[in-house]
């Protein structure tokens, strides 16, 4: 699925970024895009979410929300979260 697509679908939830939080993500296996390249996001090795320099990281997968909600304590927003699949 295109980024496009994926957008005009409307299908996951949204983590607005900065270079801390995208360190603590990479700490913890995400491969992500450096600045001000935008991409797909990895994590064990499949894409799971897509970064761009406007909406931020969008996550397609339920389980990758869980999983940044561990690594962040629940002290992080996480918009549309219920979009995830």
């Amino acid at each position: 699925m295109s980024f496009k697509e994926f957008i005009n679908e409307s299908k996951g939830a949204m983590i607005h970024t900065n270079p801390k939080i995208e360190k603590k993500l990479k700490d913890n296996g995400f491969e992500i895009p450096q600045f001000p390249k935008q991409g797909d996001v990895k994590w064990e090795d499949e894409v799971v979410g897509f970064m761009d320099n406007w909406t931020g990281f969008i996550i397609y997968e339920k389980r990758v929300v869980q999983e940044i909600k561990r690594i962040f304590k629940n002290k992080l927003g996480i918009w549309n979260e219920n979009d995830a699949k």
